[in-house]
């Protein structure tokens, strides 16, 4: 699935009621093609070292961890891992922003500076009905033909690596089972740099040869090729 994450940062001026700024809470909206998640914390923050504070409180209190954007309804958690190098731009250009904020005669002569912080996490469901569609694809063709187990040394040779250590591929879920990868779940990695549930991709292959969403041809089982 395609996901797009977006951080926002807004300077408040002080209210009556400044308990209405300390309030965090999140939305899920869904739509057709994309669902959208958007979390909202408030933070005060003194204008000494403001902009080092503000990129620590976005990545722990907006990404939860600090390059895994963690968010869910309270029963399903679900993980949008960011590279290290993306995330910390993105922090970065966000708050150096702020800061020129900050210091404009709007805000500079304050000591304390309330901001509010945005989070939105859009995940585009079209790509992943296209694999769904590519996964039923590829079925029907190695049922149609007559499916070849990948060899035994080429399935021992898949490349096994926690989700987390991987870039971001865009895709949060395993086309096998359906199911999501969290950070911390083993994964294996094709030669066609596509990856699954170890387990699930291991059953898979010892039916077929062929990656279940680009085909890509593995060693094949010579056993069984005659």
């Amino acid at each position: 699935m395609a996901t797009d994450v977006s951080i926002h940062v807004q300077i408040c001026r002080r209210r009556a009621n400044e308990d209405a700024l300390l309030e965090e809470y999140e939305l899920m909206q869904s739509s057709d093609t994309v669902d959208k998640f958007i979390r909202i914390c408030h933070v005060t923050l003194d204008r000494l070292n403001f902009r080092i504070n503000l990129e620590r409180q976005m990545k722990q209190r907006l990404l939860r961890r600090h390059y895994h954007v963690i968010f869910g309804d309270g029963e399903t958690h679900h993980y949008v891992i960011m590279e290290r190098h993306a995330t910390n731009a993105l922090v970065l250009r966000v708050a150096l922003e702020a800061e020129r904020l900050r210091r404009t005669k709007l805000y500079s002569h304050l000591r304390e500076i309330q901001v509010r912080m945005v989070l939105e996490v859009s995940v585009h469901r079209r790509e992943q009905r296209e694999m769904e569609a590519a996964l039923g694809e590829s079925m029907e063709v190695s049922n149609a033909f007559g499916a070849v187990p990948a060899s035994r040394a080429a399935i021992d040779a898949l490349e096994k690596r926690k989700r987390c250590e991987l870039l971001d591929s865009g895709d949060d879920g395993c086309v096998i089972c359906k199911d999501e990868i969290s950070p911390d779940e083993e994964v294996a990695c094709m030669p066609c740099k596509h990856t699954f549930h170890h387990e699930c991709i291991v059953r898979w292959l010892n039916e077929s040869n062929l990656c279940p969403l680009c085909r890509f041809q593995m060693p094949r089982d010579q056993e069984n090729c005659d």
